[in-house]
């Protein structure tokens, strides 16, 4: 299963679930065409308290989301100064 998350500001619930896709397979996880599952909003309320008590299980809390809070910030000026050299390169 893949569960497609973001992350938001707060206390309390700091990820939302988007979707969750699940595969029979290797091949049908890499194919570009497999199905990505519904909004995860529209399943049973039963069903999204399930996957949600599941990624509690598994680790994900307010520290996972504070990392890929803080490393989402590193990469976006990681990249934003590549781009920026990129640019004076390309104008030299």
């Amino acid at each position: 299963m893949m569960f497609f998350c973001s992350t938001q500001d707060g206390e309390g619930h700091r990820y939302i679930i988007g979707n969750v896709k699940s595969f029979a397979g290797e091949t049908e996880r890499d194919s570009m065409s497999s199905y990505n599952g519904p909004e995860f909003d529209d399943l049973e309320e039963t069903l999204q308290e399930a996957m949600d008590e599941y990624l509690a299980e598994v680790g994900v809390n307010n520290e996972i989301c504070d990392f890929i809070d803080a490393s989402s910030v590193d990469k976006e000026h990681r990249e934003y100064m590549r781009w920026l050299e990129n640019v004076k390169s390309f104008m030299a």
